[in-house]
């Protein structure tokens, strides 16, 4: 049987089988790679061109982030073309596990988001920060995340090296080369160089601590006041305490006020 070209410019309908030999031309059949637009007519649906491929088996995936389209892999994949990005994620507990599928990516408060399944059978959930390349020589603090120069499916978070030391606190006896650190970790400790008086402690409020290597901070502490400052009354000459009544005034009672008191005369 010898198949009959007919252009097909309208239709009245989309796909219809219930006539196989003799199917109205106003219909159609069977359409492949092709669709019926809105104005009932057909239109052929775009190809697919191929634009990059990647090692067979070692991707997974396709999310659009950052103005560039990511695919992920269990393994170090490099891309040859600007437009695509291939994002390593292992397997946390069992990292020679080989990527199975991408079950969801997405941004995702500004980083991608990224549900993906392992040969292991384990189903991770990934939320992806995008730190910084390590470098050498860099100053880092407690909590920043690092990059590896090759990437390895991990990123890296600084901690502490060596013991803690103690915590400020007020009224703390303080020496030359004490070491103190803020309540609030800053990613600074802070060395004791110079003190006063006999009896040197911390104060009653935590200082601002600046954030600056080499930098200095004064603790104020209240000694009271100079012994014999006048107060608000008395002849107590304790350090902060009251003085000697300045002059003129007077006390026009004495010690205690007289009037009306039991045994003395009312004031006219």
């Amino acid at each position: 049987m010898t198949a009959r070209r007919f252009v097909l410019n309208t239709a009245a309908g989309g796909i219809d089988r219930r006539e196989i030999i003799s199917a109205p031309q106003s219909v159609l059949y069977d359409l492949v790679n092709g669709y019926v637009d809105g104005r009932g007519k057909p239109r052929s649906r775009a190809g697919t061109a191929l634009e990059v491929l990647f090692s067979a088996g070692l991707t997974k995936g396709l999310m659009a982030w950052a103005n560039k389209l990511w695919v992920f892999s269990h393994a170090s994949v490099t891309s040859d073309n600007p437009k695509y990005d291939v994002l390593r994620i292992n397997d946390p507990e069992q990292p020679s596990a080989t990527l199975v599928n991408i079950h969801f990516a997405a941004p995702y408060l500004g980083y991608p988001y990224v549900v993906a399944e392992f040969s292991s059978g384990r189903v991770w959930h990934f939320w992806i920060v995008a730190p910084e390349v390590w470098t050498p020589d860099t100053a880092m603090s407690v909590g920043d995340i690092v990059a590896p120069t090759v990437p390895n499916g991990f990123y890296y978070r600084a901690g502490r090296q060596g013991n803690p030391s103690p915590v400020w606190a007020p009224d703390v006896p303080r020496a030359i080369n004490d070491i103190v650190e803020p309540t609030e970790a800053n990613g600074f400790r802070y060395t004791v160089v110079a003190v006063e008086g006999d009896n040197p402690r911390s104060g009653s409020e935590e200082p601002d601590w600046p954030e600056e290597d080499g930098a200095q901070v004064t603790e104020d502490v209240d000694q009271g006041a100079p012994a014999g400052t006048p107060g608000t009354g008395g002849t107590d000459t304790t350090p902060g305490g009251p003085g000697t009544v300045p002059s003129p005034i007077e006390d026009r009672y004495g010690s205690f006020n007289s009037r009306n008191s039991p045994g003395s005369e009312a004031e006219q």
